[in-house]
Parts: structure tokens; sequence; C-alpha cells
């Protein structure tokens, strides 16, 4: 019983260090700490099983049997209420414990309403941690709150070497990166906020927001998940490559050529040409008519990839992204 009230004053001085500052993060390298914590107090009512043997061997043993209890309607009672042990609050020493037995008995009970004491306020604790920690899940309010400062001081810490970092980290990280990966599959960034509170670690959170601040990433909508699927970084890129989609078109290009490199363009993509052609009429604001669906699938007999046209096409498309990867990386320094 000593050992186990060590661990458990122990244990008391952890979750007191930490519970005025666990909820206030949204990712933490304590997952799941309260929680395990309360499992593992659950666990030591085992050590208690030796001391309810006791009690139900000082219970009354003139006990009616199961008929005499259906007939009679008397209820079946817990051993703590039968047992004269445990009947009711003693003030004074258990039995003149004191007077009548060694001094290891006396001590053998005052450690053992001590590990009830601690067990109670180590419970009390997790209980009150998970209960709040729920409410934080339940709620895009405060989640998003805590999600945003973490944001904010992340990028604080490193905001003056993330740029340093080559593409190809970034493609690694992109990879690797779990709480990036479920943003990307989140139904909507609120789903994903509330979900991962407390569930990354900042090694993989820090990750997450280095990838959002370099890339800019903005959450495809429903309408076009099914078209972008886990890309909503290139939908975002179309965007813009629509916008200036004529700065792209050969000088000589007449309307009839204009369904064409709307099919270049989703091939390049690399989309289903059918949802793409929707998406593009919707965008595209320039000076050129926008072609219809069934005009546009009709290209695929003139595509040709190794085509000196489509060469062109797609190299323009490569110098516009460049140019505005320069402008932001500029914008940025500046």
């Amino acid at each position: 019983m000593i050992d186990i009230n060590s661990k458990l004053e122990q244990g008391l001085l952890e979750l007191e260090s930490f519970k005025n500052d666990f909820n206030n993060k949204w990712a933490t390298d304590y997952n799941g700490f309260f929680s395990s914590s309360a499992t593992l107090l659950e666990k030591i009512r085992s050590y208690m099983n030796p001391l309810m043997k006791v009690l139900k061997q000082c219970c009354p043993k003139n006990l009616p049997n199961k008929h005499d209890m259906e007939v009679h309607n008397i209820k079946d009672r817990p051993v703590q209420e039968v047992s004269p042990l445990a009947g009711g609050t003693y003030t004074g020493y258990f039995y003149d414990v004191k007077e009548t037995f060694p001094m290891e008995v006396e001590e053998l009970t005052n450690e053992i309403q001590k590990c009830y004491e601690l067990y109670e306020k180590c419970l009390h604790i997790c209980k009150d941690i998970i209960e709040d920690e729920e409410k934080i899940k339940q709620s895009p309010e405060m989640a998003g709150a805590l999600f945003e400062a973490y944001k904010s001081a992340a990028y604080s810490r490193f905001k003056n070497t993330y740029q340093l970092l080559s593409d190809d980290v970034f493609v690694i990280l992109m990879e690797t990166c779990q709480a990036y990966i479920d943003f990307m599959r989140a139904k909507s960034n609120e789903d994903f906020v509330c979900k991962g509170v407390h569930k990354y670690n900042t090694k993989d959170a820090d990750n997450l927001i280095m990838i959002l601040c370099r890339n800019g990433v903005k959450r495809t909508t429903e309408s076009n998940k099914k078209l972008w699927g886990d890309r909503p970084e290139l939908a975002e890129e179309m965007r813009y490559i629509i916008q200036h989609f004529d700065d792209l078109l050969p000088v000589n290009m007449i309307q009839t050529e204009f369904a064409f490199y709307q099919y270049a363009l989703a091939k390049w993509a690399d989309v289903p040409v059918i949802g793409f052609v929707e998406f593009f009429n919707q965008e595209y604001t320039g000076k050129w008519k926008a072609s219809k669906k069934s005009n546009v699938n009709k290209q695929n007999k003139k595509y040709n990839r190794k085509s000196d046209n489509v060469k062109d096409f797609e190299f323009a498309i490569k110098n516009l992204l460049n140019s505005k990867k320069e402008h932001t990386s500029q914008t940025e320094t500046a």
C-alpha cells in the first residue's frame, strides 16, 4: 500500500502540473495523457480486491436465498452496504485498533484511507480535464481559436527559416505529415480543427503549419471535390491559370480553336474533361466565348501531347506559374 500511494502521489503531482495548460493548446506531445491516466486509475481498483474479500467475510451469514428474495421482494445489496465493516462512518479508531492490534494494523488502515483519498483526487482531475477537452472538440469556435493561436505561435518560431527549405523537402513533408494528410481529407476546416484537438504532437502540427504557410493551401469546395480529389492546391492554381488564360493562347488563334485549348488544359491538369469544362466556364471571364462540354470533349481526336501547339501551350503555363511564385516570394520577403 505504501508503494501504491507513493506512485499515486507522483501521479497527482504530474496531473496538477499539466491540468492548467493542457486544454489551452491545440497540439501537445502528451496526447491522451489524462485519458490514459484515468484508465490506469480505474485499474487501481483491482488493488482493493483483498479488502473487498475481508468486507465480504464479515457480512451476515444468514442471508436469504434467491427464492426467498424473489418471494419477499428482497433487493440485492452490494457488499459495502451489508458488511458491518463498511456500514457507516467511523470517527474513532477502527475496533480500537491502537489498543487491540499491533501498530502495523493501524498503519495499514491509514495507508488504505490515504489511497482512497489520492485516488479520488486524481480521478476528479482526469474527469474534469477530459470533459473540458470534449467540449472543445464539439465547439468549432473554441477549437478554431486554439488552432489559430497555435498557428500564430508556430509561425513566429520558424517564419525566418521555412522559406529556406527546398520544394523537394515540402513534397516529402506533404507525403509524410499525417496532420496535413488528414487536413486534405477533412470535410471542412472546422471539422479538421475540432477532430485534431490533442490528436497530433507538436512536430506533426508544426510541419502542417509550415506547409500551409508555404503553399497557401485553400480547401476545395464540396462541389469541386470530385474533380480535384485531394489536390485543392491545384484548384487554386487552375483559377489563376484561367484568369490569365487569354495570355496563354496563340496570337493568331480563332474562336473555333478555343475548345481545343480548354481540352489541352484539362489534360495538363489530369482531370475529367466534362467536369473540368463546367469549372472552367464558371471561372473564365476573358474575351473569348467558352465552349460547351460536348464541343470540348470532341477535341480528343485532335489532341496530341507531343505536338508543337500543345508543347508551346504547356510551356506557357509553366512560365505563368513560375512568375506567380516569384511574385509571391518577393511580396513575402518585402
